[in-house]
């Protein structure tokens, strides 16, 4: 029996939507918690989102918003705190 996953990819595989991996870098400004990644929508299983290097787990440090490509930090990153988010994307 196909899972959900499975039948997703099959479709988007039909369609010609191929996954695109992206990497977003920006900067903390001690304040900005919303940020959007300027891809969408965004697999959230791969993404990797790090600030200054540590990892961020998700959902206790951030959460998103998939289908509009916004990453929402629970704590605004530091002044010139180095933000980085890789993952996939597709369209």
């Amino acid at each position: 029996m196909a899972i959900l996953a499975d039948i997703t990819n099959r479709v988007r595989l039909e369609l010609g939507d191929q996954p695109k991996l992206f990497r977003f870098n920006d900067g903390g400004d001690g304040s900005q918690k919303s940020f959007y990644v300027e891809v969408k929508p965004i697999e959230v299983a791969t993404l990797l989102v790090k600030v200054n290097g540590v990892t961020q787990l998700n959902p206790s440090q951030y959460e998103v918003e998939p289908d509009i490509g916004v990453i929402h930090f629970k704590t605004a990153p530091a002044l010139n705190a180095d933000i980085t988010v890789t993952g996939t994307a597709y369209r």
